[in-house]
């Protein structure tokens, strides 16, 4: 039952974190946000930091820990926010969904990680779905802001071509928190404006921050370590297949967005494609796990 409502924690969590996101913007800046954001998840970190007191990290792996923080929190987060202010929150999650794929072609460009023929299947039809995602607005244009969305997608995956080595080495959680901290302190320049967006930002604004901060960022990942370590790793990243279907309905339910025919389709695609890939197209790998 533990690990059951664990697993439900995590889904929701990160299935409401586009929302929250969307909620957040009506008074903060993409950047801005993504300062007060991790600045708030760091601190929540901080107190997991002072209780278990993870190993250091060795001085091989800081460069990665810099490169991965830099890209897979401090762009992944101004790209998502920057994406979502001109599409909704389901479509979002679906091209956030995405990032198996690039993670993929990376491990063939860099890591030798040659997919089956059912990857290469999986590969198209998730280009195929997202293809369909960025035609998705209200008229057949290129929507910009899915281009900032799948650069979010890319940045997350070069974090975890960096991070999983160290994953063995000193646990997901532990790694997760070394890479919000370090991801954090480009950020930092923005915390003055984020604090001066703050305190003109309406109660909403102020609660879905909060609420990115603590939920998504850092609480999603205690249950999500915990759920890790007591499901094989394969069958708990499968689960996480949910957490676009839970951002969709969480953004009818609670922003009023309800998605067109076409991206609802493109979605299913995108998510389709990385199941392939994830199940019948890939070598036995450790569970992709990346920010949220």
């Amino acid at each position: 039952m533990r690990t059951v409502i664990a697993l439900i924690t995590t889904i929701l969590l990160w299935g409401a974190g586009f929302a929250a996101i969307r909620i957040a913007l009506t008074s903060f800046q993409p950047v801005d946000l993504a300062a007060m954001r991790y600045l708030i998840a760091s601190a929540a970190l901080a107190a997991y930091g002072l209780a278990v007191r993870p190993r250091l990290p060795m001085a091989g792996d800081l460069l990665k820990l810099a490169i991965g923080g830099v890209l897979g929190i401090a762009v992944y987060s101004i790209c998502l926010n920057l994406g979502e202010r001109s599409i909704n929150s389901g479509t979002a999650s679906f091209l956030m969904s995405t990032t198996p794929i690039f993670t993929a072609g990376f491990g063939l460009l860099f890591l030798g990680e040659r997919p089956r023929a059912w990857g290469w299947i999986g590969m198209a039809i998730s280009v195929a779905g997202i293809g369909l995602l960025a035609l998705s607005g209200s008229k057949v244009r290129l929507n910009v802001g899915a281009l900032y969305v799948l650069l979010a997608a890319l940045s997350t995956s070069i974090l975890f071509i960096l991070q999983r080595p160290m994953m063995a080495r000193y646990g997901p959680l532990a790694v997760t928190s070394w890479v919000i901290w370090t991801g954090t302190v480009p950020l930092l320049p923005f915390m003055g404006s984020g604090l001066t967006a703050a305190s003109h930002a309406s109660r909403g604004s102020l609660a879905a921050l909060v609420f990115l901060g603590i939920g998504p960022a850092a609480l999603a990942y205690v249950t999500w370590a915990y759920t890790m370590s007591r499901l094989p790793a394969a069958q708990a990243a499968s689960l996480l297949y949910l957490v676009p279907p839970v951002a969709t309905l969480i953004g009818f339910v609670w922003l009023g967005e309800v998605p067109t025919p076409v991206a609802l389709i493109g979605g299913s695609l995108a998510l389709g494609g990385v199941l392939v890939v994830n199940t019948l197209g890939r070598r036995a790998m450790p569970a992709i796990i990346v920010p949220r």
